[in-house]
Formats: structure tokens, sequence, C-alpha cells
């Protein structure tokens, strides 16, 4: 899982879905209404300056960053740091001025910080594999341009997922702007676009218009996208739109969405949760099934006195679909339910089932 830092969010994909392709360096572009500039690192770049000239930017060799900068064009300051650091940067705004800063073995985000100073608000992105340490990697940042931060900085990594908090101050046209697009554009590209930019534009405020999106889109990519968005929110997420997407959504991704990345986690906690994981059973999808068996399943290991979780992996194995019922199988034999794997074993349709039950009643003797 991706992480965000300071006023950011995260989102595993958010990257590639936004622009629907590798990210590289572009001129400036209209999108959503406003400029874009994308930055992708070069790392050759960063390796060969001009003859006799210093790098912009410096990456040193425990990841720290150094620079001394004098009035230099910030989109090449950014270009230098995208080619040092590895890190992607999408710039909302105008980069049409100069930066001068010198610091030195400052990390990643805070390097970036400075170098754009307190005008902007900037979200940050780890990837999903972190070091031997387990330090999660900056990969990409999104900057808002002339937006002044709200927040001083939180921790980098998972603790600040559980802070949703506004992204800028002062940034409510930029905010109504995407909210407008994200709502009403007649493109649904556009509308999932402007979607993926709501909480960078204010976390505060884009609850509600995501849950509108979620409940009356008509396009099944646009809901998801305005699910994963709310699914950052996590425990603060709307509960009543989750339902909804995870139990009547007409998209079976969306609702294995629902499914697997909102009531699988909450369901560890929350009996509510466990119901609606417990009722997604029904999904008329069996890959949907799959991955509610395989979430009842961790969830039965992890309290095996649940007898609601029992009884639901018992009629998984009642299921009319092959695949539904292998799944069961290895949580029933992981909570010890002999007898209906003693029925499967003996009574199943499919001979694959069969046999997984029977190793399984091996298993426990």
């Amino acid at each position: 899982m991706c992480s965000p830092h300071f006023l950011g969010f995260c989102h595993r994909n958010m990257f590639k879905s936004l622009f629907g392709m590798q990210i590289q360096r572009a001129p400036i572009a209209t999108l959503l209404g406003f400029a874009l500039l994308v930055l992708a690192p070069h790392p050759a770049h960063a390796q060969s300056p001009g003859a006799g000239e210093r790098p912009l930017v410096i990456l040193e060799d425990n990841d720290s960053v150094s620079a001394n900068i004098q009035a230099t064009a910030l989109q090449d300051v950014l270009q230098a740091f995208s080619d040092a650091t590895g890190v992607e940067i999408v710039v909302s705004g105008s980069a049409d001025e100069t930066v001068s800063v010198q610091f030195d073995h400052l990390p990643a985000d805070e390097a970036l910080r400075e170098i754009l100073g307190e005008r902007s608000s900037i979200s940050f992105y780890a990837s999903d594999e972190s070091d031997a340490e387990g330090t999660e990697r900056l990969t990409r940042a999104w900057v808002l341009k002339g937006i002044a931060r709200a927040h001083g900085p939180v921790p980098f990594g998972r603790k600040a997922r559980r802070t949703p908090r506004s992204a800028a101050s002062g940034g409510s046209a930029a905010f109504d702007q995407l909210k407008r697009q994200a709502l009403m554009h007649k493109d649904p590209d556009r509308r999932k676009r402007a979607i993926e930019g709501l909480i960078a534009a204010d976390s505060d405020k884009a609850k509600s218009a995501l849950t509108q999106a979620l409940l009356n889109d008509r396009n099944a990519k646009v809901r998801q996208a305005a699910l994963e968005n709310l699914l950052w929110y996590d425990d603060e997420a709307p509960r009543q739109p989750l339902i909804k997407a995870a139990l009547r959504d007409s998209s079976a991704e969306v609702r294995r969405m629902a499914i697997e990345e909102g009531f699988a986690e909450l369901a560890e906690d929350d009996p509510a949760a466990r119901r609606v994981l417990i009722q997604a059973l029904g999904d008329k999808d069996p890959g949907n099934r799959v991955v509610v068996v395989e979430a009842l399943g961790d969830l039965a290991a992890f309290d095996e006195e649940d007898r609601n979780l029992q009884r639901a992996l018992m009629r998984a194995l009642k299921d009319d679909n092959e695949a539904v019922r292998l799944a069961a199988i290895e949580p029933l034999e992981d909570i010890e339910m002999k007898s209906a794997l003693a029925e499967a074993a003996k009574n199943d349709p499919s001979s694959r089932v069969q046999r997984a039950a029977r190793e399984a009643l091996s298993n426990l003797e």
C-alpha cells in the first residue's frame, strides 16, 4: 500500500489512472481546466551535467538531497530534482518563476518543500515496496502552486493515511472547479480525472462530492474512482454509500473494490462490517464471492468463536461455483470444521473439491 505524506492522499494506481499511461515529461498542458506540468525522472541527466558544471540537485550516498541553486528556472530545478531522486512530479499552476535555495543532506520530501517554498501544497506518494529497514521510498509528488500550506508536516508513513486533512487553505476556487468537473462534465474521463484530484485540492470538502459521484454517476469507472478516493478516509468514510457499492452497484469491479479494500479491512473490528461482508456472499459474480470467502477465512482464523463466520464459510461450500467452493476449503481447514469437509469430500459434484477436502481432512489428522 502506498502512503501519503504531509497534505497528500494515497492511491495505488493514481498517477497511472490520471494520465492513462506512463508519465513522461510534457509541456505545460491544460487538464481539468488548469495547467499541469508533468516531470518524469531521466537518471542519466543527473549524472551528466555540462562540462565543469555542478549538478543543481545532488543525491547523496545516504539518499539525502543537497542543492545550491541560484536564480534558476523552477521547471529546470524540478526536473533536476526528479532526475536525481527518481521522483515523478506533477505541478498544478504556473512554474514560471526562478528559485534560489541552498541546503544540505535533507530527506527528499523536505528538500522539495525547501525548493517550492510556503506558497505550495504538496501531496507525496510512497511506493508499495520498502527497503530492508521498512522505510518506504518516495516516488511521486503532486504540487499545487499558489496555495499556502495549511499544516505542518506529519510523519512519512502509514500513520499519515489515518489523518485526513485539508490539502490547502485558500484553494476553494480550485476545488470548486474540480467538483464541477467531477459531477457535471459530460465526458466520463474528465469526471474521473477531476475526482482523482479532489482530495489534493481539499480533503475536508471532498468527501461529499465523492459520495455524490459514487451514488449517482452512470459510468462505472467514475464510480470506481470515487470509491477508491473515499476509501482513503478509512474509518471516517461514509458507511452507507460503501454498503451500496459493495452490495448493489451494477459493476462487479466496483463491488469488488468495496468488498476487498473496504469491508474486508473494516470487518476486523466492526461487527456491522462483518455482516455486510457475509451478505456479499450473495454477489452474482463468482470472482467476487471468492474474494469474500478469502476475507471471511482471514476473519475466522482471527476470531474462531464467531459462529456467523463459520456458518458463512460452510454456506460457501454449497455454492454453485466450483472456484468458490474450493476457496472455502482452506479456511474451513484452518478452523477445523471437519464435518463440513467430510461432507464435501464425499458428496461434492466436483472431483477437485472432493480431493481438496480429503487433503484438508488428512492435514487435520
